[in-house]
């Protein structure tokens, strides 16, 4: 089955279709990984601030908006669909 064009096309709509895909999912990622990963990323610029150029700093930027969108609930990227559950 893996090898078919049905196979292809059902993980497509899987994915499309999971809104887990552009959200944190509950538990650990929303509680822990996240608000770890958020840390981190303000100690790094903290740290590096005098060694990162323009552009670094605005990547940095974007993610940690990114990341504390994603904490708050909301989803990042493009979802075909967003479904409010």
């Amino acid at each position: 089955m893996k090898r078919t064009l049905l196979y292809s096309s059902e993980a497509d709509i899987n994915i499309e279709s999971n809104p887990y895909s552009f959200k944190l999912t509950p538990g650990y990622q929303t509680e822990v990984m996240f608000p770890m990963m958020l840390e981190q990323l303000r100690l790094l610029r903290r740290v590096a601030a005098d060694k990162l150029t323009r552009t670094e700093m605005n990547r940095l930027d974007e993610l940690e908006k990114k990341t504390e969108v994603l904490l708050a609930g909301g989803y990042v990227g493009n979802p075909k669909r967003v479904r409010n559950f």
